[in-house]
């Protein structure tokens, strides 16, 4: 069940709370990413490394966050830029932290794609080995559920932010911090 832009939003705003200024940032693509971008205020200053087309048209609009835009192949269905040449650049990275984009989070099994998408996988997969700090800007529906590709297991998961409070019994399971 789809929440609607009111939640992203919300989860966006919280999400900029548990960002670091002054650090080495990646911002995955996904439509929640493009909001948080739009929310970091004018005054942070960041770095921050972004294969979305969308969260760069973003952070082009704040001064003191300095954007490097992956190259390689570009998926216009999701906005992105994929392929090896983005793969390598991501390797030469040791983010303080990402925010990642995702289709469903399962406490078992991890952060997971669905087909078509699963070229974005490689990417996603490398941003998280190149983090200290994983961050899932989730809407709740999308907590409890699991789809084809695998990007992660739920240990490598920091923190999870939702739009609103989320019971005890749907946390059960998750090793991370919930907002």
């Amino acid at each position: 069940m789809y929440m609607g832009k009111d939640e992203k939003y919300v989860i966006a705003q919280k999400a900029i709370a548990t960002l670091k200024p002054d650090s080495l940032v990646a911002i995955d693509g996904g439509s929640t990413n493009a909001i948080f971008a739009s929310l970091i205020p004018l005054s942070f200053s960041l770095q921050v490394v972004t294969n979305s087309f969308p969260v760069a048209e973003e952070l082009k609009k704040r001064p003191r966050v300095d954007v490097i835009f992956l190259g390689g192949r570009y998926n216009k269905v999701s906005d992105v830029v994929v392929g090896e040449f983005a793969l390598q650049q991501v390797s030469s990275y040791r983010f303080d932290q990402c925010y990642l984009g995702l289709h469903g989070v399962d406490p078992v099994l991890g952060v997971s794609v669905p087909a078509p998408y699963e070229d974005e996988l490689p990417i996603k997969q490398a941003i998280v080995r190149a983090s200290r700090e994983v961050n899932l800007m989730c809407v709740s529906s999308k907590l409890g559920q699991s789809t084809n590709y695998i990007v992660c297991g739920p240990e490598k998961v920091t923190r999870i932010i939702c739009g609103k409070s989320i019971p005890p019994a749907q946390r059960e399971g998750y090793s991370c911090a919930f907002c």
